[in-house]
């Protein structure tokens, strides 16, 4: 080793005996030095990017995680709201049936000999102008053919159609076999029947009315049971006008309907009754 490498290493020895004597008392004095500041210089900035790069990086990621979170709960808050939306229309219709129901309740408690069925009107005839309707309840429920219809307010049709789980309500406004009738305040005897021209005005008629009979405009008109078809006493609506029938023999009275068959959301079936009360009640 020749005498200017043993000055090199020497040299390069002294310089590293005060790099870390330096960093000694840099540590100790808390104070950058110059080869730190150096270093500084150059690595802050690398440190600086590659920490925000990393932060970005951590964000992103966290808000697509909080992004799937969200549309988690998003999507479990729209199945609640359906849920609930589907409590209330069944609270709704609870509410509505039981109303019914408590209307219907007077005609129960003086009658009963009507086994009946409750039933809601779940679709209406478009082609039919005299209000024919469909019911949700049929022959499983014991309904058959003939049966008497009746909202609250009176008479609403007959059953002209049975399926298992549905019927056909055809009103007392189109055509039908003709029902017995009976003017409560005389008692006067007739026939329910259609007319071609009243219905269109929402109107129906009792024929073979006796002439000389008081019945008057106001009078109210019942089912008289006479026949067996129908139970006595389901209110059929009331008189607005008498009229001689065209051989003058007897007269016929025009009939507004007590139901209003354009609003009819829930009906009673009344699928038997007790003929022994009909008569009963025909003869009082």
């Amino acid at each position: 080793m020749n005498q200017n490498t043993r000055r090199l290493l020497a040299a390069v020895g002294a310089v590293a005996v005060l790099l870390l004597f330096t960093l000694y008392a840099t540590g100790q004095s808390g104070t950058a030095g110059p080869l730190q500041n150096v270093l500084g210089v150059v690595l802050t900035p690398l440190q600086k990017a590659v920490t925000g790069a990393t932060y970005f990086i951590s964000d992103k990621l966290g808000y697509f995680s909080r992004y799937d979170d969200l549309a988690e709960e998003n999507e479990a808050l729209k199945q609640q709201v359906l849920e609930l939306q589907g409590q209330l229309r069944d609270l709704d219709r609870y509410k509505a049936e039981n109303e019914a129901l408590r209307e219907f309740s007077g005609l129960l408690e003086r009658r009963r000999d009507f086994e009946v069925e409750f039933a809601q009107v779940i679709a209406r005839d478009p082609d039919n102008l005299f209000y024919t309707f469909t019911i949700d309840c049929g022959s499983l429920e014991g309904v058959t053919r003939y049966d008497a219809v009746i909202t609250p307010e009176g008479l609403a049709g007959l059953v002209t159609e049975v399926g298992l789980t549905y019927c056909k309500v055809t009103s007392i406004l189109d055509d039908l076999t003709p029902i017995g009738a009976v003017v409560s305040r005389t008692r006067d005897m007739g026939l329910l029947e259609s007319d071609a021209e009243l219905r269109r005005e929402g109107l129906c008629r009792v024929t073979y009315l006796p002439s000389e009979s008081s019945v008057a405009a106001g009078d109210t008109l019942e089912t008289s049971g006479l026949g067996g078809m129908f139970p006595s006493g389901i209110v059929i609506g009331s008189v607005i006008e008498v009229r001689p029938e065209d051989h003058n023999i007897s007269s016929y009275a025009v009939v507004q309907p007590a139901v209003e068959f354009s609003n009819i959301r829930h009906v009673m079936v009344i699928k038997s009754f007790e003929a022994a009360l009909l008569e009963e009640a025909a003869e009082e």
